[in-house]
């Protein structure tokens, strides 16, 4: 013996109501609309574009240690016999990227037999001021090509004669 059960009118009322409410929701936003001129949002589009080169020039620096650090190291756990190098955990560091400093983690690197710690060299790179200088990530971040980049730079020269 089995019953059908009504839907409650409660139920049925709330359903509906949260049905018409979702369909005002989405009238009101295709209503937004934004004050932005074209000049502020080309602006925030570079802004935006700038620090995201950043941050990944930050992660570039920090493969490339990482990198130079195996090179002397050899891969990670891994054992070698007759090491003349090793590992010795990560310091705090920077890189300068377009005229700012940024932080990173860096590796160190020790010698087994002798005291002292090895000198990264690309470390020592990044660390100058011209790493990467700020002209150069603004030519990235307006859309210099690097197969049009020498083209630009004799443009720079030429007018710079």
């Amino acid at each position: 013996m089995s019953r059908k059960y009504q839907k409650s009118k409660v139920i049925r009322n709330s359903f509906t109501e949260r049905t018409k409410i979702r369909g005002q929701a989405k009238a009101q936003a295709r209503e937004v609309q934004l004050p932005l001129d074209v000049e502020s949002l080309v602006e925030m589009s570079r802004t935006a574009l700038s620090s995201f080169a950043a941050e990944v020039g930050l992660i570039v620096a920090q493969r490339l240690l990482e990198d130079e650090a195996t090179q002397f190291c050899g891969e990670r756990h891994e054992r070698q016999t007759k090491r003349e190098m090793t590992r010795f955990g990560h310091s705090r560091g920077y890189v300068t990227l377009a005229s700012q400093k940024g932080r990173i983690h860096k590796p160190r690197v020790r010698y087994v037999k002798k005291d002292g710690e090895v000198e990264l060299e690309r470390y020592r790179l990044l660390q100058s001021p011209d790493a990467m200088p700020q002209a150069a990530l603004n030519q990235l971040v307006n859309g210099v090509s690097t197969r049009r980049y020498e083209h630009v730079v004799e443009l720079v020269e030429k007018v710079m004669v």
